[in-house]
């Protein structure tokens, strides 16, 4: 009989910060070290998980002894993104001839947003969208990855790029809407700009 089950993808490990306390535990096998000291100054929930009040925070961690933190939901991709840009570091592939791209900032928009991060990343993600904005006439974006721009703008709370990206998706593209409501959510949108 078969093994029905997935084989497990290989086990991904990567050194954000080589002194690094702390291994965050990612889906797909993937594994972050990091420093819990930059992820807490630059995001309160991170400074929140790894103080008194939590399990994390409790345990006894070192560049030594790295404690690993499992975080079973988080987008492995996008989270090591994060990671790279909180560590001052730029990500492997941050750049406009990537397709998928789009998507990929998306995720990353939704995880700062989720660690209340954005401001500590805002400059270098104004710079990746602002890139696929100036090359969109030599590097032309389907309308999903339009929206996946526009949503990550308005996570990231870049108020003339997501117009920018809004606009473009008014006036440039002549398909139907209807599909693009799983890539950008309304109900979130208007949220965020409520606030």
């Amino acid at each position: 009989m078969a093994d029905t089950k997935a084989e497990e993808p290989e086990r991904c490990d990567v050194d954000i910060a080589a002194d690094g306390d702390i291994i965050l535990a990612l889906p797909e096998n993937r594994y972050l070290r990091v420093s819990s000291t930059v992820l807490s100054l630059v995001s309160p929930v991170f400074k929140a998980m790894l103080g008194p009040h939590f399990r994390e925070g409790n345990q006894p961690r070192s560049s030594d002894q790295p404690i690993e933190i499992s975080l079973p939901e988080d987008d492995g991709i996008a989270m090591k993104h994060l990671c790279l840009l909180l560590h001052g570091r730029t990500g492997d592939s941050y750049s406009h001839g990537n397709r998928t791209f789009p998507t990929q900032l998306h995720a990353l928009a939704v995880l700062a947003d989720k660690y209340d991060c954005v401001e500590a990343i805002s400059l270098p993600a104004e710079a990746m969208l602002s890139r696929f904005w100036i090359h969109r006439t030599t590097t032309p974006l389907s309308m999903e990855q339009t929206a996946c721009l526009a949503t990550a703008a308005a996570s990231l709370r870049l108020g003339s790029l997501f117009h920018a990206f809004t606009k473009s998706l008014v006036l440039d593209y002549y398909e139907s809407y209807t599909g693009l409501k799983t890539v950008m959510p309304l109900d979130n949108i208007s949220k965020e700009h409520a606030s």
